[in-house]
């Protein structure tokens, strides 16, 4: 389930890691790709991005609009994530963002008691990438 995502940077399963060095990432191919965003919560596009993606480059060089067409991600907070976490990728920085699971927001909601938000934000895996750039125009969707 997507609260089950987390921000480490070792792979949940034995498989690929979450945020690998760019060096490594744009050589990745198609089958590569797809196990990272099954890593990453995103097991919904995996056969788009296994058909239509074929390096990690050419994944790095999509954009949101190609995202929804190509790969049929139909969620604004989806696009927005998924460009995070390759931007997160390609930048090679480590922030405290990085470390903050859906788990803790979801903890965090009820801490400050706002826990009728923790499914939309469960739906829509707001960790603590997501978190740390959303806007008001975000919420509104």
């Amino acid at each position: 389930s997507a609260s089950s995502v987390r921000f480490t940077n070792e792979p949940l399963s034995g498989g690929v890691e979450l945020f690998p060095p760019l060096s490594q990432f744009v050589d990745w191919r198609s089958e590569q790709l797809a196990e990272w965003m099954g890593e990453v919560g995103f097991a919904q596009y995996v056969p788009e991005v296994s058909k239509y993606v074929r390096s990690g480059r050419h994944f790095l060089n999509m954009n949101s609009h190609e995202y929804e067409i190509v790969l049929g991600m139909k969620s604004p907070l989806h696009r927005k994530r998924l460009n995070l976490l390759l931007r997160r990728i390609e930048d090679e920085t480590d922030s405290p963002a990085s470390n903050w699971d859906i788990q803790k927001t979801q903890k965090w909601l009820e801490d400050i008691g706002l826990p009728q938000y923790k499914e939309v934000f469960c739906e829509n895996m707001i960790d603590g990438l997501m978190f740390s750039a959303l806007t008001a125009a975000d919420l509104v969707e």
